[in-house]
């Protein structure tokens, strides 16, 4: 059986899932934090509504976040 890595962004479909999601993430702290900024920018990034500024925006969120994590 061949399986796929999980993404838990594909399963924040709102704001208030994310901001759920970004608050248990800070609860455990800096790493927990930085990859957890990086998930919440892909989730975001289909909810842009096709804006290229706002997809590009949180796309630099993410190489931020995985920077910051080295």
């Amino acid at each position: 059986m061949e399986t796929r890595p999980f993404d838990p962004a594909a399963y924040l479909n709102g704001e208030e899932a994310i901001a759920a999601y970004l608050a248990d993430a800070r609860a455990h702290g800096g790493q927990e934090f930085s990859e957890a900024v990086e998930v919440a920018a892909r989730a975001r990034a289909p909810m842009a509504g096709g804006s290229e500024r706002k997809v590009a925006q949180y796309a630099a969120l993410a190489a931020l976040a995985s920077a910051i994590r080295g």
